[in-house]
C-alpha cells in the first residue's frame, strides 16, 4: 500500500508535502538504535478464534504477542522479531484467510476492527471493550504502560501498547464522525422492520397500540414488534393490546408477551382484545400495527381472510379520531401490493409494506455510504501513520449540524427517513 497510489481516494484533506523532519524515519534520532516497531514493520495475523475447529496451537511465544480474542477470530499483532518466530501452520491458516497483514494494510486492518467494520453487528462498541483488556494484560505481562500525556508525542518508532493507544484513538475519531450514524440493527432484517414501524408510527412514547398479531408460531415477528415497541427507555409505550381472529392463536401470543414481561424486555401494560370488539378498540388506541398478512394463511381463522381484511379497513375508515397511524408491516404476498393499494385509498394515515420495504432500502443505502467512508478514513488513518503524521480529521459534524453531510444526506434528511411517516 503505497501513499503514492492512495493519496486521491482519501476522504480528508492531507498536505500535498510532507516534511517530516525529527520524525523522519531514517532521522538521526532513530540512527544507532534498532526501533521496536514503525507502521512500516507491523505484521497483523489473522486467526480463527479457538474453538472453531482451529488448527492453530498455542506456542510459548504468544504470550508476549498483543493477541486480542473475539468469539469469531484471535489478531496477532507482532513486531518483526515476534513474526520471524511465528510457527508455519499459523502464517498458513492466517494466509488462506487473507489475514497475512503488513505495513499501513494492517495498521488500516486493526483500525476497522477497532471500529467494528469487521464485526457481525456492524459497529459494535464490544470490541473496543475487548481491545482495551487486552492491552492492560499486554501491559502488565510487558510492563510497558505509557503515560496518557505521551499520546500526542508521535514518533516513528513505538511500542506496541502505544501503537494500540493510536488506534483506540483514531477509531475514537472515526466512530465520532461517521459509525454512531450507522442505522442501529440494521443486521437483524426483521427487527429492523420492526424499528422503522415505529418510526414510521411517530412512537414518541406512552401511546396505547393495538397489534393484530400474526399466526405463525416461533417466527419472531411479534416478539420483535413487542420489544421495539415495549422495552424499557424514552420511547415505550404505555400499552400493548393484542388481537387475533383465532382465539387460540391469541392467547398464544398473550403467553408471549407475559413472558417478555416476566424476563422484563418489556415494561408496558398488556392486554388481550377479542377480534370481534376490534372495531370499537381501533376508536381508541393511538395506533395500529397488523402483522397478520393480507390474504393470511397458517393457523386456521375465524372468518375468510377477505372479510377479516374488510373489517380492518371499516374499523379504521370509521374511527373518529384524525391521528394515529395503521402501519402494515406484512401486506399480501399472493397479490403484489394490490391490497395495500386499495389500502391507501380507502385508509387515511395507512403505512403500507411497500413504504417500509423502500424504507429498508434507503436505510441500507445509507449504511453502505457509511461505511464506505469509514474504511476510506481507515486507510487515510494508516496512510498518516505510516509517514509519522497525526491523521487530519474534518470539522466534526455535531460542531455544523445545519451543513455537514453524511454520506450525502444531511442531517435534516437523515431526520426525514427516520422521523416522518411515509
Amino acid at each position: 500500500m503505497s501513499p503514492e497510489n492512495n493519496r486521491d481516494i482519501l476522504p480528508f484533506k492531507i498536505p500535498k508535502s510532507f516534511d517530516l523532519g525529527d520524525l523522519s524515519l531514517t532521522s538521526s534520532a532513530t540512527l544507532g538504535r534498532r526501533p521496536q516497531l514503525t507502521v512500516e514493520d507491523l505484521r497483523v495475523l489473522v486467526l480463527p478464534a479457538p474453538g472453531s475447529n482451529n488448527k492453530v496451537q498455542p506456542w510459548d511465544g504468544m504470550k508476549e504477542i498483543f493477541a486480542p480474542e473475539t468469539c469469531a477470530r484471535h489478531i496477532l499483532v507482532c513486531t518483526p522479531e515476534q513474526f520471524a518466530r511465528v510457527p508455519e501452520n499459523a502464517l498458513s491458516v492466517a494466509s488462506q484467510r487473507r489475514g497475512n497483514l503488513a505495513g499501513a494494510e494492517a495498521y488500516q486492518f486493526l483500525v476497522e476492527f477497532a471500529c467494528g467494520l469487521h464485526s457481525h453487528d456492524v459497529g459494535e462498541y464490544h470490541v473496543v471493550s475487548q481491545l482495551k483488556d487486552e492491552l492492560q494484560r499486554y501491559n502488565r505481562s510487558s510492563n510497558t504502560d505509557l503515560p496518557s500525556n505521551q499520546l500526542d508525542d508521535q514518533t516513528p518508532s513505538m511500542s506496541v501498547s502505544r501503537l494500540i493507544s493510536f488506534i483506540l484513538a483514531d477509531q475514537k475519531a472515526i466512530r465520532e464522525e461517521l459509525i454512531n450514524f450507522l442505522p442501529k440493527d440494521i443486521t437483524n432484517r426483521q427487527k429492523f422492520s420492526m424499528v422503522l414501524a415505529k418510526q414510521a408510527a411517530q412512537i414518541s412514547g406512552g401511546e396505547d397500540i393495538l397489534v393484530i398479531a400474526n399466526s405463525s408460531a416461533g417466527s419472531g415477528e411479534f416478539e420483535n414488534l413487542a420489544h421495539v415497541l415495549g422495552r424499557d427507555n424514552t420511547h415505550t409505550v404505555s400499552r400493548i393490546r393484542v388481537t387475533h381472529p383465532n382465539s387460540d392463536v391469541l392467547r398464544e401470543r398473550i403467553a408471549d408477551l407475559r413472558l417478555l414481561r416476566r424476563d422484563k424486555k418489556i415494561s408496558c401494560e398488556i392486554e388481550s382484545v377479542p377480534f370481534t370488539n376490534i372495531v370499537p378498540v381501533m376508536q381508541i388506541v393511538d395506533h395500529v400495527f397488523c402483522l397478520l398478512p393480507m390474504s393470511p394463511s397458517g393457523a386456521p381463522l375465524s372468518l375468510p381472510s377477505c372479510q377479516i381484511d374488510n373489517m380492518l379497513r371499516l374499523g379504521w375508515r370509521l374511527r373518529e379520531r384524525e391521528d394515529g397511524f395503521f402501519v402494515h408491516v406484512k401486506g399480501d404476498p399472493t397479490n403484489h401490493g394490490a391490497s395495500s393499494a386499495e389500502w391507501q385509498i380507502d385508509a387515511p394515515w395507512f403505512i403500507s409494506p411497500e413504504s417500509l420495504k423502500v424504507r429498508y432500502a434507503e436505510a441500507r443505502n445509507l449504511q453502505n455510504g457509511i461505511l464506505s467512508c469509514a474504511r476510506t478514513a481507515a486507510q487515510n488513518c494508516a496512510l498518516s501513520r505510516f509517514l509519522g503524521e497525526r491523521p487530519p480529521f474534518g470539522t466534526k459534524l455535531k460542531e455544523r449540524p445545519g451543513t455537514s453531510v453524511v454520506c450525502g444526506l444531511t442531517h435534516s434528511a437523515y431526520a426525514n427517513l427516520y422521523g416522518q411517516a411515509a
